[in-house]
């Protein structure tokens, strides 16, 4: 079952541009301190009691345990991190050159 739920969530496109524009894409407030609260483990469970629903307590997905959506998010984000990476190396070489490119790779 897991090697089937891989399947499906390789198949996600991070790159589609109705993903960032999406009516259901939201992003949390912060609320402190129940979001720092939160990241502690032992005090996960009585900050997320306490926190606003729109809090990053409550909408995180960070970490396999923050819910059945992390698969897919962590997916998406690994996507879209690796195409800002090759579209900022673009735009170094494109201002300042493949030397630029380079340094900016420690290479």
């Amino acid at each position: 079952m897991l090697r089937f739920a891989r399947q499906v969530v390789e198949a996600i496109d991070g790159l589609d541009p109705a993903l960032l524009c999406h009516p259901e894409l939201r992003s949390g407030r912060v609320y402190l301190p129940w979001d720092c609260a939160a990241f502690v483990p032992l005090l996960r469970p009585l900050a997320k009691r306490l926190a606003p629903r729109d809090g990053q307590a409550w909408m995180n997905l960070d970490a396999p345990d923050s819910g059945p959506l992390f698969p897919y998010s962590l997916e998406a984000a690994t996507q879209r991190t690796g195409a800002e990476f090759d579209r900022t190396l673009a735009a170094i070489g494109q201002a300042s050159g493949r030397a630029a490119v380079r340094a900016f790779l420690d290479q």
